[in-house]
């Protein structure tokens, strides 16, 4: 377990990161080694990307959709976790677009958790807490709790979390084994993406049939 004060830098540090690379950061250099995700590079310098469920403890896995960066000469807004540095890169992680997109995300998040910090024991060392006042968000746009769903116990999700706390970060499926806080409720996208992907393969394996390249060979269906 580790201290409240623990710093944490988002993404593990890269196994075979053997050479160096140089990127710029909000206009900073800083050179980090090979293979080190945007988030990492940025934290190295000391700059804080927002994140919810990432972590230096777990291989990234690009679930909340926060830590959002700009790459000059790239489209789009990759997921700063799940992107690793390259020689000359020029990284933006603060702007008016990429605050819009993060507000949005923390107004999708608090529509299904309530922000009642006063009476949470968490109160004061919150992560999502953190994440809605960095970005400005105080309460949801949607009606409360639109989207909840009541607690089942899976198998990915091994404890009895308190589930009007859950802010569905994933990591409790993403790691079985750690007790988050709050863990999710309900399985991860990934983790049910996980069981669907096995479930085909042992139904292709025992039905040669029903593998894409039968299917693809056999006749349409009229209608279809």
């Amino acid at each position: 377990m580790y201290a409240i004060d623990y710093e944490d830098f988002g993404t593990p540090q890269p196994v075979n990161g053997a050479g160096a690379v140089t990127v710029e950061i909000d206009g900073h250099a800083v050179s980090v080694p090979e293979g080190t995700s945007v988030m990492r590079a940025a934290a190295l310098a000391g700059v804080k990307v927002p994140k919810l469920c990432a972590t230096d403890t777990l291989k990234a896995f690009g679930s909340c959709r926060l830590c959002l960066v700009e790459i000059e000469g790239r489209k789009g807004y990759p997921a700063s976790c799940t992107t690793t540095v390259a020689a000359g890169m020029k990284i933006r992680t603060e702007s008016e677009k990429l605050l819009q997109l993060r507000r949005g995300v923390i107004d999708l998040y608090v529509s299904d958790h309530p922000l009642e910090c006063a009476s949470c024991p968490a109160d004061g060392h919150c992560e999502l807490q953190d994440m809605a006042d960095k970005v400005g968000i105080t309460a949801s746009s949607y009606g409360r709790g639109a989207m909840h769903r009541p607690w089942r116990r899976t198998r990915a999700i091994p404890t009895s979390p308190s589930t009007r706390r859950c802010a569905s970060c994933a990591r409790a499926a993403c790691a079985p084994a750690t007790r988050c806080r709050a863990p999710s409720p309900l399985p991860s996208r990934g983790a049910a993406s996980s069981r669907k992907w096995r479930r085909a393969r042992t139904s292709r394996s025992s039905n040669p049939s029903a593998s894409p390249a039968a299917r693809a060979s056999s006749p349409v269906p009229p209608g279809r």
